[in-house]
């Protein structure tokens, strides 16, 4: 590994923590205060706030009209958050994960909610729900962390009946924000300018220190190549891309494939112009423009 590089990594990753652009720490640092709720379940009353985020990645997605009368599958449910908040206004609810303990936690928090028409399943490779079984599936924030995001969306294929609708919103790998080293730092395009590797060891160095042990973040494990097996990437990432995903979309009607420009929502001018200048350029450089991708796909 480059020495130089290595500094330069750990340099910037500390000199961010004096900007807006510092890390916003994991979820263990969430504050408890003033909400009996938060105290009891506070990754999953966050999780809650971003089913109105899902619908503002879409121009015309009204969520509770999409999922009313509905069975829904909440693919890669976290905490439970979403899928109890999704369960007030669809007939019912599966979410999946594969870590028992989020499962565990989420079945706490769905009782403790008094919601009785949603349930969690344990899941690794398959969906463990029967052919063609739900109407709609949220797969929000989770393409870019399974195994391999074409035998996912074979799955998400085979799960749901004809004329169901899948929401795939994702960050693409080469985004300048798809890092996903937010807990330590904010700062655009760190895994395009150094290494898997160099990032993994520069935020592994500060979080064995007493002053990194503010992030609340366990050390992270050595980079694994993609799902494609050409490149190394960061941890809990399989480097899919935009283009990747595009063709795993051929075997869907897509209703829209939206690639969302950073600044947009809060921006608007700024967002077109960021568009706008995306267009000049074309794949990874491309790619960097984008913040996430906003997708529906219609089963055939």
């Amino acid at each position: 590994m480059n020495k130089v590089s290595l500094s330069l990594a750990k340099g910037l990753l500390y000199l961010t923590q004096i900007t807006p652009l510092a890390g916003r720490c994991s979820y263990s640092q969430i504050s408890t205060r003033d909400d009996k709720n938060l105290q009891l379940f506070p990754q999953a009353i966050t999780e809650a706030k971003d089913v109105w985020v899902i619908e503002k990645c879409f121009q015309n997605l009204k969520l509770i009209e999409f999922i009313a009368d509905k069975d829904v599958l909440d693919l890669g449910s976290g905490y439970g958050g979403r899928t109890v908040e999704y369960a007030k206004y669809a007939k019912s609810v599966v979410g999946i994960e594969p870590f028992e303990n989020m499962i565990t936690s989420s079945c706490d928090y769905a009782k403790y909610m008094n919601t009785t028409n949603c349930s969690f399943k344990v899941c690794t490779e398959e969906i463990p729900l029967e052919d063609a079984s739900v109407d709609v599936i949220f797969c929000y924030d989770v393409l870019e962390h399974v195994r391999d995001p074409r035998d996912t969306m074979s799955e998400i294929q085979r799960v749901l009946r004809p004329g169901g609708k899948a929401v795939v919103v994702f960050p693409p790998y080469f985004g300048a924000f798809s890092h996903h080293l937010d807990y330590i730092s904010l700062f655009p395009a760190l895994h395009i300018i150094f290494s898997p590797f160099t990032l993994v060891k520069a935020s592994n160095d500060i979080l064995k220190t007493q002053y990194g042990q503010k992030f609340g973040t366990a050390l992270q494990p050595e980079p694994q190549k993609g799902y494609l097996k050409d490149r190394y990437v960061l941890p809990t990432l399989n480097g899919l891309t935009s283009a990747e995903f595009r063709e795993m979309c051929k075997p869907f009607n897509v209703e829209e494939f939206h690639e969302e420009i950073y600044f947009s929502r809060k921006f608007p001018f700024v967002g077109k112009c960021f568009c706008i200048a995306s267009k000049l350029f074309w794949g990874r450089l491309r790619e960097m423009f984008c913040f996430k991708i906003n997708v529906v796909l219609t089963k055939f």
